[in-house]
């Protein structure tokens, strides 16, 4: 028996529908270029600041704050402890003196060699110009900081010991502005040229943010509008192929 027109009908194609919503848009690329580039620009204005004026002080040995604290105490006694400098010449110290001069000695740079030849020096003026060189000469690079709080710890009691006088109090103004604007704590002295902070830096970094958020939103709504349209498709896809199956 010859088979009918019929029976040799192919089933149905059915239609694919309209095409998907894309999640992502040749803008967005411009979008996400933008917001990398103005946020980070302003994390980079913000980072010079906080470099400069915000860093957290160092953690250094107790022995410069003890010993410190110790050299504010003036000299009633003739130095007696014996120290050895660099060119074999024997200085004598106080206990409080000689100890500080090996807590120092911690330090890169052997700044103990350096304090020893302050606290010898006869004239407390010199003294006070000599310590106030010593700390506020030190680089603001990073790597020095834990050099820079030691030497001002120690610098502080060398020079609450030496008599009053317009000298030793500028000496101990300028190595107090010195630790209190290279670093950023509530104990420190404060930085009376601090600069605010950069509000450029919030301003571009705000910007950058949103648009960063804005883009994130946008393909978040455009991949859920992406899944429900795929879904819907499978239905209606479902849906037509039913009677198909049924005719056969």
């Amino acid at each position: 028996m010859a088979e009918t027109t019929d029976d040799k009908a192919e089933p149905a194609k059915v239609p694919e529908g309209p095409p998907l919503p894309r999640v992502f848009r040749r803008w967005m690329l411009g979008a996400l270029l933008f917001g990398l580039a103005i946020g980070g620009a302003g994390f980079w204005i913000w980072w010079q600041y906080h470099e400069t004026y915000e860093r957290v002080p160092p953690r250094i040995n107790p022995c410069f704050t003890g010993l410190g604290n110790r050299l504010k105490r003036p000299v009633i006694v003739s130095p007696s402890e014996p120290y050895t400098l660099e060119d074999g010449e024997t200085a004598y110290l106080t206990d409080a003196q000689n100890r500080a001069a090996g807590c120092a000695a911690r330090l890169p740079g052997r700044l103990d060699y350096k304090l020893v030849r302050i606290w010898t020096t006869e004239d407390p003026e010199a003294q006070a110009n000599a310590v106030r060189e010593l700390v506020v000469n030190i680089p603001p690079d990073p790597a020095r900081d834990q050099e820079a709080f030691g030497m001002w710890r120690l610098g502080q009691g060398t020079l609450a010991a030496l008599p009053a006088s317009p000298t030793r109090d500028k000496a101990r103004a300028d190595i107090d502005q010195f630790v209190g604007c290279r670093f950023n704590h509530h104990q420190l002295p404060a930085c009376p040229t601090r600069p605010g902070f950069p509000i450029l830096a919030g301003i571009l970094g705000g910007i950058g943010a949103l648009t960063l958020l804005g883009l994130l939103g946008s393909l978040i709504v455009r991949t859920i509008q992406n899944v429900r349209a795929r879904l819907a498709r499978r239905r209606a896809s479902a849906t037509r192929l039913d009677p198909v199956v049924s005719e056969q």
